[in-house]
């Protein structure tokens, strides 16, 4: 006697066209991922390709806007004079170089798609979205920089008369 699926059919295919992770689907139906995929194996398969489709594309432009945000910090630090660089706390240089390595394995993994050393996925609709909205997220990107990062003081700051001791 076959096994009653616990997975609701209609949910499943709203969150695919949503564009959701075959693994946030399985957690929301409270089911293995296994479960998830052995369901999409049964589908038509422009359903899938579909599915497929639109993960890619949300995957693209999440790199794209990543790269983005990447390429500032790191041009924030190469700007930055060496005493100031200096009197960054340690964590922060930690952050930044983790952002520094990780943007070294991405360029590495997309050269070897470039070079056909690993195949890849690139549509080229996504790409002319992405150069469409680049004004929108260098705005974004801006904004958030204009919130969250603190100038460094200059060196002439630091050694100003007038510049009163930390309290302590």
């Amino acid at each position: 006697m076959p096994r009653k699926s616990k997975v609701n059919k209609d949910k499943v295919l709203q969150l695919m066209n949503q564009g959701v992770a075959q693994s946030d689907i399985a957690k929301q139906q409270d089911v293995e991922p296994s479960t998830i995929y052995r369901f999409m194996k049964h589908l038509p398969v422009d359903i899938v390709a579909e599915y497929k489709a639109k993960r890619s594309d949300m995957l693209t432009m999440q790199q794209i806007k990543s790269a983005a945000v990447i390429d500032r910090a790191l041009d924030y630090v190469m700007k930055m004079d060496d005493s100031s660089y200096a009197a960054m706390p340690d964590d922060k240089k930690i952050g930044f170089a983790n952002v520094a390595n990780n943007a070294g394995g991405t360029a590495f993994d997309k050269e070897m798609v470039e070079t056909g050393k690993i195949s890849g996925d690139i549509n080229i609709n996504v790409l002319f979205q992405l150069v469409a909205e680049l004004p929108k997220l260098q705005a974004e990107i801006a904004a958030y920089e204009a919130e969250f990062v603190v100038d460094q003081p200059t060196n002439k700051e630091i050694a100003s008369p007038d510049r009163q001791p930390d309290a302590e």
